[in-house]
Formats: C-alpha cells, structure tokens, sequence
C-alpha cells in the first residue's frame, strides 16, 4: 500500500507507477472501490490517500479482518498534515 494526503498526490503516484506498467495501479475514487481493491487478493499494489484507508478502517467492513493478520507493507508519503493525530494511530493500530 501506498498511503498519501493530497488528490494531487495520488495522481502523481498513480501516472508514475503506470509509466513502468501500464494499468499496475488502479484509481480509488471512492472508498468502497478501496474496500473492494483491498479485498481483491490479485490486487498487488495499492495507491491510496490516508482519508480513504482510515474511513475503509472505521467502516467495520469484515474485508478488514484479514488485514489484523496478514503481512503488509506501506509506504507512506511524508504526510505532513496526518503523520500525526487520531488517523495516523488508527491505521498503524488495524495493521
């Protein structure tokens, strides 16, 4: 996973991760495509903003539970604004 904290970071993490392989990474407009990404095991990487991941954690949705056990890496953008405070505690508690 990719976590970042601004749309215009999203699309630039998206644009150059598809310049290696096009389509590698999908777009997540919406939280509920997240939670259907993350619930899709072909899905390798992730790119996503940390709003979307703290609202797919606090949503309860049983897709989650997998993620308490298996191993995952995050990669995580300098997010100055959310490395800090409730939603950057949550995310790093649910993985």
């Amino acid at each position: 996973m990719f976590l970042v904290d601004r749309k215009d970071l999203d699309s630039q993490t998206l644009g150059e991760f598809n310049k290696f392989e096009l389509d590698s990474v999908g777009r997540t407009f919406y939280t509920k495509k997240l939670l259907k990404q993350m619930d899709d095991f072909t899905q390798k990487l992730i790119v996503t903003m940390f709003q979307k991941m703290y609202n797919v954690i606090k949503s309860g949705h049983t897709e989650m539970e997998r993620y308490k056990e298996d191993k995952v890496m995050s990669i995580i953008e300098e997010s100055h604004r959310t490395q800090f405070g409730s939603m950057q505690r949550i995310i790093r508690q649910h993985f």
